[in-house]
């Protein structure tokens, strides 16, 4: 039987097509072309050390993932790292990116057969505290520097509404057994002794901050390399903040397969606040976009042909009793 996409599906698509397009047309719109194209001319070993930050940040984010398992028992984390860049490297090449979350909780899950609660919680604890993270350093950033425009307000505005949604979320996985009628469902019970068990381990949290620290940090020095090459006139803490902010306005906005479009727009206008020309920074975006989702792309095509493709299936969650490794958390 062929598959058809239902309508909500068709229209996201369609939504991450035209946007995806308009920004394109935008970014190519009077552009210098031959200014635009030297811009591409790097040396071999600043693309390879460039990439090569990117594959150890990768190693780091899989060594987070695992610390976020309750012991015992937790993934290995060679699995944890192909399957992080699987869900990463799908959710990369797609219009819509809502893929990573669910092919990571496949493998994990479903294929794996570990408990779907402690898979759920650590998918979220973890994009919680990349948020954490990266929303701090971008407010840190803003303070110490500011961006020489008036577009400070717009940063903050987006800034506060990611924080109270992070902290909302926070306190709701934290609280939901407190309600009588989450007794009826096992599995979130189950959710809620994750985060109350890495809670109650305050050493293991800041090894988990800390490791999330080095793991942006080494993006924002994949991204400087490229900048260093490409002579941009941004000192490198203001580089690594932007790329933040690029990388959260990159990843919320649909655009065409692979995110072409978001990721270079993003590039585009936050790099222009710094007076840096629509060539250099159309062609930095192009540059370390295909630099920080190249590696993700190939692993999981390494991944999907060694291993099979993911399990898109939900029903592994709801288990009757949780592991033992979240019992008895108060």
């Amino acid at each position: 039987m062929k598959y058809f996409p239902n309508l909500s599906t068709a229209f996201r698509l369609l939504i991450g097509l035209s946007l995806g397009f308009s920004l394109l047309a935008w970014l190519t719109t009077d552009l210098n072309y031959t200014e635009f194209v030297d811009f591409f001319d790097l040396s071999i070993q600043s693309i390879a050390l460039s990439l090569t930050c990117v594959v150890i940040s990768g190693v780091i984010s899989a060594y987070r993932w695992q610390f976020l398992f309750p012991d015992p028992g937790k993934p290995k984390f060679r699995r944890l790292f192909m399957v992080e860049n699987t869900g990463i490297g799908l959710n990369s090449i797609a219009p819509i990116r809502i893929l990573a979350e669910p092919v990571q909780f496949s493998y994990i899950a479903i294929k794996d057969k570990y408990d779907g609660a402690s898979v759920i919680a650590s998918l979220i604890i973890g994009r919680m505290i990349d948020l954490t993270v990266t929303l701090t350093t971008i407010g840190l950033g803003l303070l110490l520097s500011p961006t020489p425009t008036k577009l400070d307000d717009g940063f903050w505005t987006g800034i506060g509404i990611l924080s109270v949604a992070t902290l909302t979320v926070i306190a709701i996985s934290l609280s939901l057994d407190r309600w009588k009628w989450i007794q009826k469902f096992p599995v979130l019970i189950n959710y809620v002794n994750v985060w109350k068990k890495l809670f109650y381990r305050p050493k293991r949290l800041i090894i988990i901050l800390l490791l999330t620290n080095i793991k942006w940090i080494l993006l924002g020095i994949s991204a400087w390399i490229i900048s260093e090459q490409m002579n941009l006139e941004i000192h490198i803490i203001q580089l690594y903040v932007m790329i933040l902010v690029i990388n959260i306005v990159g990843s919320l906005l649909p655009g065409l397969p692979s995110g072409l479009g978001p990721f270079e727009f993003a590039t585009t206008v936050v790099l222009g606040l710094y007076g840096i020309s629509k060539e250099a920074s159309f062609a930095f975006g192009l540059v370390t976009h295909g630099i920080f989702f190249a590696p993700p792309i190939v692993i999981a095509i390494a991944n999907i042909l060694i291993y099979g493709p993911p399990l898109l299936k939900w029903g592994n969650i709801y288990k009757k009793t949780p592991p033992d490794s979240l019992k008895n958390t108060k």
